[in-house]
């Protein structure tokens, strides 16, 4: 690869990386600063959703999902689903985030890992969830219904 296409592909990889970093920073639970993204924007959205589910806020989870969600989920059973989920102590960050190539779709990556049920013999579970967030009505929604990772 010559030159020029190599320090364009180093900054685009760096860009990258540093807004992981962001994000990951900004959507770890618990943490004592939040970061804040341009309003509307994907990253903005998911951030709103993580704290409503967090805070078993579920008027505001609700209505940042999409529609198709919403007609997945009644708004009275997702906020019974939030009132019960184990959401207390977990710690969400960051793995990945990819955009469809017309800038409609977004798939977000989390890793999750909140404290094991007791019995197990294990502090705590990790895993991955992953979101996806569509552009509906000119802003970003949530695309599925979930009230717990």
């Amino acid at each position: 690869m010559d030159r020029p296409k190599r320090s364009v592909s180093i900054v685009a990889a760096l860009a990258v990386a540093l807004m992981a970093a962001t994000i990951a920073v900004a959507l770890t639970a618990g943490s004592g600063s939040v970061s804040r993204f341009p309003p509307g924007s994907a990253e903005d959205v998911l951030q709103r959703y993580l704290q409503a589910v967090q805070n078993r806020d579920a008027q505001a989870a609700y209505g940042l999902l999409s529609a198709d969600a919403r007609r997945l989920m009644p708004e009275s059973e997702f906020a019974d689903r939030i009132g019960r989920g184990p959401i207390e102590r977990q710690r969400i960050a960051l793995r990945g985030i990819e955009r469809d190539a017309r800038g409609e779709g977004v798939s977000v990556t989390l890793a999750v890992t909140r404290p094991a049920d007791p019995g197990l013999g294990i502090d705590s579970v990790s895993y991955t969830s992953t979101l996806g967030l569509v552009r509906e009505d000119g802003g970003w929604r949530i695309e599925q219904p979930v009230v717990f990772f």
